[in-house]
């Protein structure tokens, strides 16, 4: 039997403003179908978004173990309900964004973010979806 070489999703990110956590929270409930439709629901990394006539890119990581809640790098807790971590630009998610789920990250130029079998790294943000690093709910309720 042969061993398969870890898979390893890399997406490039245009610099700008972004909602950093569970993708579920931050894109409007009337657009996560679409969102869901066109990355055969996060099968593929990317979706594409319409609001108003403006098509945007919504980035969904699947997480190693699905829902639940982890810690990133810069010590906030991201809570997931969708089985993803990822970004969403600050233009589609401001209406919806909510401080205690998710958080705001900045890009100056292109940057790579990856996901490598639950490890992402968003740039200065790091966050592993190991078992290990899953948050209990004991933990998450201090």
């Amino acid at each position: 039997m042969r061993e398969l070489a870890p898979r390893i999703v890399s997406v490039v990110v245009p610099a700008g403003k972004y909602v950093l956590g569970d993708p579920c929270y931050a894109v409007r409930d009337d657009l996560w179908s679409e969102a869901c439709d066109t990355s055969d629901c996060f099968t593929r990394p990317v979706a594409m978004v319409t609001l108003n006539g403006t098509r945007h890119k919504v980035l969904g990581f699947s997480t190693k173990w699905g829902d639940g809640t982890y810690l990133g790098s810069d010590g906030f807790r991201y809570g997931v309900d969708a089985g993803l971590i990822g970004l969403v630009p600050w233009e589609l998610a401001k209406d919806n964004f909510d401080p205690e789920l998710s958080t705001i990250i900045e890009f100056d130029r292109e940057t790579i973010v990856t996901n490598d079998e639950g490890f992402m790294n968003f740039g200065r943000v790091l966050i592993e979806t190991d078992s290990d690093s899953v948050l209990d709910e004991d933990e998450d309720e201090e």
